[in-house]
């Protein structure tokens, strides 16, 4: 706790000239939107999707098998349904992919067996809705009852403890904006670091630099603060707020790392969507206005460590 400060009504202030320049920006920045089967498709469904097809992608081609179960969806939307993959067997799944030019890789047993208990789970746990899982994680996707945990009910997502299926979901729904996430640590640190939202006193700046926990009142008011430069900065670049947060997730998480951001080494990340890179070109977009990239001190500023602080709207 920071006692020198609870007289401070708002702790934190956000600088409308660093939402300006960030604006300007991000204000270049061009989503790519590819039209798909799914497109037009109800946001629910769209996740009931992602939700299944996800769960059996792995060591087959993402491409072909998200477009085979798209168009099979399409064709007879009950297959997507909870009480069909309860009872889908492998021949089934097997013609699903018949056309399928590495046949040894579809593994119809496997797959079906992970679509069974994906639509059983469902039944048992969901009663039969996928958006029941997003309604029941209340906008958390870590800690106990966040989204993570409650697709850790089903075997295809849960039997990974590095959660890379859980991860490239969530990844997939915020690229397409089917479900729009806010990963706060990552967002306060790359705010707090560019100047956008700043801190009162030199007692909480020492607090952001050292990592230490704030209460949740701090923690609280920091989020409130963010969210608001968020605005700022979206307005600014006449873009979409899921839009802002997906590309300075994608910044704050390739470039300006907590540890050690890749600025001062003139480092490109591997593996940027193309529109992050477009937007970049190599570097860091926020470099020549990032206050941090000047101050070493400021550098080692980092998101206070706190509890469930991870969510999604």
């Amino acid at each position: 706790m920071i006692m020198n400060d609870l007289y401070l009504k708002v702790p934190f202030d956000v600088d409308e000239f660093a939402c300006l320049s960030a604006g300007k920006i991000l204000s270049t920045y061009e989503p790519m939107l590819e039209e798909s089967l799914w497109s037009d498709w109800e946001r629910e469904r769209k996740f009931a999707f992602k939700l299944v097809f996800i769960s059996i992608c792995h060591d087959i081609n993402w491409d072909f098998l998200q477009n085979m179960l798209a168009q099979r969806f399409t064709e007879d939307p009950n297959q997507l349904s909870a009480d069909f993959l309860s009872k889908i067997n492998a021949p089934t799944f097997k013609k699903w992919l018949s056309n399928y030019d590495k046949p040894e890789r579809i593994r119809a047993t496997e797959r079906a067996a992970l679509l069974r208990d994906l639509g059983q789970q469902l039944i048992m746990r969901f009663a039969g809705d996928p958006a029941n899982i997003v309604a029941e994680a209340n906008g958390f996707l870590f800690g106990k009852g966040g989204f993570y945990d409650l697709l850790d009910n089903f075997k295809a997502y849960r039997e990974d403890p590095l959660r890379k299926k859980s991860n490239v979901l969530t990844h997939d729904l915020a690229k397409e904006q089917i479900l729009s996430f806010q990963d706060t640590d990552k967002i306060m640190r790359l705010y707090v670091r560019t100047g956008r939202v700043v801190a009162r006193t030199e007692s909480l700046n020492k607090a952001l630099r050292l990592g230490r926990p704030l209460t949740q009142w701090y923690i609280k008011t920091l989020r409130q603060m963010v969210s608001k430069a968020l605005i700022q900065t979206a307005g600014i670049a006449r873009k979409t707020i899921p839009d802002v947060n997906y590309v300075e997730w994608q910044i704050a998480r390739n470039y300006c790392i907590a540890r050690e951001p890749l600025c001062i080494k003139g480092i490109k990340p591997k593996n940027l969507p193309l529109d992050i890179e477009q937007l970049c070109n190599g570097l860091c977009p926020y470099i020549n206005s990032c206050v941090a990239y000047t101050n070493p001190q400021l550098l080692k500023l980092k998101e206070p460590s706190q509890r469930r602080s991870k969510s999604f709207y």
